[in-house]
């Protein structure tokens, strides 16, 4: 019958240029393995095991080249690749793979481990069909004329440390055993035949002598021939009782080993931690009993107002994915962990495959239209790895995008798209002097107001199929992008509109009126200009005209074509427009300058002070129950394959208050 044997070497390789998935290595030389056989006395006798690579006759690749995988760990059941060639390198005696790493997310991750270095064992399995025994040096060696490689598999841990780089003991004692049992039967054979023989002539020669003498003789022989037999034999039995206990020992640890790291491998633990448990004699129900810990710990950090919050294999996957098409599309936050930049290697088929997975359907040999459309279903992972992709583009573009709005105008909120008005009650009366037996005088307070009101602005766009097979990451990032930063600058544009085209307001008066006395004395942007800003802002006041508002100046906003005149008179220590540089600028420093190209097409000469939005409020950036940021909607799509998605955002841009604002026309 034939042994299956394993050996583990230290793995060699490099990627190929035409696939990064591809890796060429070496799995076997003629470097002497330790092994150990019984002799007829069940004395454990060590001899050397020589795989013979002197041609390619001395070995049988058709196994691995008609069903050859590369597997993980000598599981059979955790196919990682598929073998592409064998061959015998005669320059070095060498026997090489070339083989193509699976495009799921597990075999990725073995991959990016064994290309950094973090797993450098391979090991295979082999039989030996045929084979010779010599003896140099008082060494005993097996020379393997014939063998057959069935199995190559990528391993972090050695087989077996107490023989060598992992050369496993299954196995070895029963070849020779054989070997010796055939030789030994051969032995008693001629041995019986010679004793025959001897025994004929000697009754020939000897049939005259003393009858008596010769029985006395024979018994006397025979006794001690059955005292030395069992005396022999019974050092024999112990000899075998102590071999059975060390291969039974040997045994048990190789299976601890294999265990336990299959364990931690089910559950992501690192190689270093794994070792310390195989190292530190833990038995597989301490180790198991230590994770559980920890992972009830971990879930007992993440339970939130009684309802817990975990996570699995896909939501996982999702998370990591969707931050390594960010990273892919050079949006990553610069701080991912390695394993997040190596899966930025993926594309839309390898992403869908490992999504599938997850979704219990073996996708890897399907072509691409079946892929797709198994992939897109309504809640399936693909969908939600693109979807989350869309969204963190989103929120990153409506942050950088460049407007200025929102540093002078106020946020509002509204429930519907009915509109609403937003009230200003007037100051109270001031106290009156009461005379003795005088009546209190009646004080009645007013209120002003003002309509509200949001619509809604969107565009759609979608995922095709073009899009899936060519990989183009841009539709998920760069596209929705775009229309982010649309949306942005359309309520910049509606804002700016608003304050530049001088409206009529709630009130029936244009925004810059007389009557409002929010307009500064025509001229070019001086320090007497920004002085007589800050003076109309602070005599404002209320409905009643009984209350001086006091309305501190905080920004100053102009078109792009006075930024440069604005920073010279507002950020110099002297007075640009005094006689000589002793004189001081009042207002270094202390107003806010806000340029925004928006002013520049309705006047490049007028110029605008806000004040404090805290204080009094002037326009009002309402969002449809306070969200600010675009809405994404996704669909499946019926008349294609792909994704539709829209994107749309609620919001109004208002007038509230004509007494936080003030303009000057320029010059």
């Amino acid at each position: 019958m034939e042994k299956k044997l394993f050996r583990n070497l230290g793995i060699e390789c490099a990627t190929t240029e035409e696939n990064p998935r591809t890796i060429e290595f070496s799995f076997s030389s003629e470097k002497p393995a330790k092994r150990y056989r019984r002799d007829k006395k069940n004395k454990l006798i060590e001899y050397e095991e020589i795989l013979l690579h002197e041609s390619e006759d001395n070995m049988d690749f058709s196994r691995l080249r008609a069903a050859g995988s590369l597997l993980y760990n000598h599981d059979s059941n955790h196919v990682i690749g598929r073998i592409d060639d064998v061959y015998y390198d005669a320059l070095n005696k060498k026997c090489r793979c070339r083989a193509t790493f699976d495009e799921d997310y597990e075999s990725y991750k073995i991959m990016d481990k064994v290309k950094s270095g973090s797993i450098k064992g391979v090991s295979f399995g082999y039989i030996i069909n045929d084979f010779e025994l010599r003896k140099e040096n008082k060494t005993e060696k097996l020379i393997a004329t014939k063998w057959t490689p069935y199995e190559i598999t990528i391993t972090p841990i050695p087989l077996d440390e107490n023989v060598g780089i992992g050369r496993s003991l299954e196995g070895g004692i029963e070849e020779m055993e054989d070997k010796e049992e055939i030789r030994s039967e051969e032995e008693g054979k001629k041995k019986e035949n010679s004793k025959e023989e001897s025994k004929k002539d000697e009754e020939s020669k000897e049939e005259n002598e003393d009858d008596n003498a010769s029985d006395e003789e024979t018994d006397k022989n025979e006794n001690d021939e059955s005292k030395e037999g069992k005396k022999s034999s019974k050092g024999c039995k112990k000899n075998k009782r102590e071999l059975d206990i060390e291969m039974t020992m040997i045994k048990n640890e190789k299976q601890r080993c294999l265990d336990i790291t299959k364990l931690c491998r089910s559950f992501n633990i690192a190689n270093e931690r794994t070792e310390e448990f195989i190292e530190g004699d833990k038995t597989l129900d301490e180790v198991r009993a230590i994770i559980l810990d920890e992972i009830k710990e971990k879930k007992r950090g993440i339970e939130i107002g009684g309802v817990e919050v975990s996570g699995n294999g896909r939501d996982n996957f999702t998370r990591d994915i969707t931050s390594a098409l960010m990273v892919k599309a050079g949006y990553g936050e610069g701080n991912e962990k390695e394993e997040i930049r190596n899966l930025s290697g993926m594309g839309f088929r390898d992403i869908a495959i490992q999504t599938l997975k997850y979704d219990g359907i073996d996708a890897s040999r399907m072509n691409s239209d079946e892929l797709f459309k198994r992939a897109l279903s309504p809640g399936g992972a693909f969908v939600s790895v693109m979807d989350n992709t869309v969204n963190k583009s989103m929120a990153k573009a409506y942050q950088s995008a460049p407007t200025t709005f929102e540093k002078w105008t106020t946020k509002g909120s509204e429930t519907n798209f009915k509109g609403s008005t937003r009230y200003r009650i007037s100051e109270a009366g001031e106290l009156t002097k009461i005379t003795e037996n005088g009546e209190f005088e009646f004080d009645e307070m007013t209120d002003e107001g003002v309509k509200t009101s949001i619509a809604t602005f969107g565009k759609s766009f979608g995922l095709t199929r073009e899009a899936l097979l060519n990989d183009d990451l841009g539709i998920l990032t760069r596209v929705p992008m775009a229309y982010v930063v649309a949306a942005k600058r359309g309520i910049n544009k509606l804002a700016y509109k608003t304050l530049a085209s001088n409206p009529t307001i709630y009130d029936k008066q244009k925004l810059f009126d007389s009557k409002h006395k929010n307009q500064g004395t025509t001229g070019a942007l001086s320090v007497k200009s920004i002085g007589e800003f800050r003076t109309l802002l602070r005599k404002q006041t209320n409905l009643r005209d009984k209350e001086v508002l006091n309305i501190p100046l905080k920004y100053i906003l102009v078109p792009a074509a006075l930024e440069t005149t604005a920073e010279q008179l507002l950020l110099s220590a002297s007075d640009i427009n005094g006689a000589h540089s002793g004189v001081i600028n009042p207002f270094r420093g202390k107003f806010e300058i806000i340029s925004d190209a928006e002013l520049d097409q309705y006047s490049e000469t007028a110029y605008y002070g806000i004040g404090d939005k805290n204080v009094a409020e002037s326009i009002v950036v309402s969002y449809l129950n306070g969200k600010e940021a675009p809405t994404l909607e996704s669909q499946i799509a019926f008349d294609r394959l792909g994704i539709n998605y829209r994107i749309f955002i609620d919001y109004g841009v208002n007038v509230v208050d004509y007494r936080a604002m003030v303009m000057n026309a320029g010059e």
